[in-house]
Order: structure tokens, then sequence, then C-alpha cells
């Protein structure tokens, strides 16, 4: 991507060995996503990341004074999806946009009585703001486990037992980092939040995958946190457009081919 930039041009307008200005400007657009994505993403967990990438509120009071948008979502979550099993999906209210409320054309799937507990995975691009999130869960008494790259293998499969064969006493809650969206099988859970776009549709597909798979008995139920502003809206928008155009590719390929 930064080639372009550096690429002398022939015409007119560009000398041997100095980039053209119009490449340039194309070089800093396409590298501009890398920059806002390492510097801003991060605060839409929380906006006061902004200021302190280290920044835990103290207590709870301290957090509810100084709220964040996307963590209330997932609180509201969890404690609706954990307190009682085979629950209906929240979606958000048409007359209240800042309300979550069960939707009405929901048909659950029967259970067995004794089936095990719902299970959740949070997705999280970033797992150094994977403290900060463990700190708001444990003032709610959410316990949960984290997998991330930071960890070494024996500890990631040590917490991911620990969820597997958690009862509805244990760690219910897996916060999951990119170094999970393949290989792992994580049937035992079946309502995933996406706090982060992922980059792509292949890695949101991946991503649903690691639930929504064989032994999985029960209804998936995925939510994805998006919020009003213009790098997540860009990112989801981005994320299904390539996937659009992965799919017209192969159609295409496919009618070639016959």
């Amino acid at each position: 991507m930064r080639a372009l930039g550096r690429r002398a041009s022939p015409c007119a307008h560009g000398r041997p060995g100095r980039p053209h200005p119009r490449l340039e400007i194309v070089s800093r657009v396409l590298i501009l996503p890398q920059s806002f994505y390492v510097k801003f993403r991060r605060t839409h967990t929380h906006w006061r990341l902004a200021d302190n990438d280290a920044y835990l509120p103290a207590n709870l009071e301290d957090y509810k004074f100084q709220p964040s948008t996307k963590l209330n979502s997932i609180l509201r979550l969890l404690k609706y999806h954990l307190e009682q099993d085979n629950r209906p999906p929240l979606v958000v209210n048409p007359n209240f946009q800042d309300m979550l409320v069960p939707t009405t054309d929901w048909i659950a799937k029967p259970r067995g009585p004794n089936s095990p507990p719902d299970k959740v995975v949070i997705y999280v691009a970033f797992p150094s703001n994977n403290y900060l999130i463990k700190k708001v869960l444990s003032f709610y008494g959410i316990s949960c486990v984290e997998i991330n790259g930071k960890k070494s293998m024996t500890a990631r499969n040590t917490d991911l037992i620990a969820f597997k064969k958690a009862g509805r006493e244990g760690p219910r809650v897996l916060i999951l980092s990119n170094v999970g969206l393949t290989g792992l099988n994580i049937a035992e859970a079946n309502i995933l939040i996406i706090l982060d776009n992922t980059w792509s549709r292949q890695e949101d597909a991946q991503l649903v995958g690691r639930v929504w798979r064989l032994p999985q008995t029960k209804d998936v139920i995925v939510y994805r946190m998006i919020l009003k502003t213009l790098t997540d809206i860009f990112l989801n928008i981005l994320s299904f457009t390539k996937a659009q155009i992965l799919m017209a590719f192969l159609e295409t390929s496919d009618n070639m081919s016959k």
C-alpha cells in the first residue's frame, strides 16, 4: 500500500524518483484507516481510553459516573441472558432507541431438564481492553475468563476448560480475541457478543462459526455492538461490502466454469 506513494510516475506532472501528487493522496487515504484503527477504535470500549490508555474505574460508583455505551449494553445483555436460559434475543425498541426489549416473534427450541446453562462469548479485537472489561463485569458480580495471544497455550487451555465445564455458578462468560477466530470449538456457548467489528465478512463468519457448529444443539444468538460513529459504521459497511464483492466474484467464476 505504501509503495504506491513512492513509485515514480511517467506522467508529465511527476518526476522520475519522486511520487506523483495524486498517488501521494491515494496513498495517504489508503493508510488512514490503519492509523485511526490503532488510535481511536480502542476508545469505542470506553471514551476515557482516549486520554488514558490504562484507564480503570475505581469502583462501581466511579463507573456509573463515567459510563460506556458499549459496556452498558453488554451488561444489559449479560444480565438478561445469564439470569434465565433460553430467552428470546433482545432488540432495539423502535420507539425508544436506547431501550432493549425481547423480540416478539421468537420461537425457542425446547430443551431437556438436564440441558447445560447458556454461556456467552464476547469478542474483543483489542486484548489491552480486557482488563477494563473484566473490571466492570466484576462490579456486577459477573465471573469471566479470557483467551488471547498474550497468554500461554497452557493458560488458554485452562481457561477454556473452565468455561466449558462451568455450571450455573462458574465462569459462563468468555472474552475472546483474534487468536480464537480459527481452530476453536466453543459450541458450549450459544450467545455471541461482537464488541469490535471485524475487518471482513470472512472473519465475521469464522467468529460466528466458533459457536454455531456441531455439536451445538441450542439456538445461537449473535449481537453486534455498532456505535453511531464514523469508524464503527465504516467498518461494518466495509466488512459486509467485501462479502458482497466476494460472493459476486465466486458466482461469476462458477458461471464461467459451466
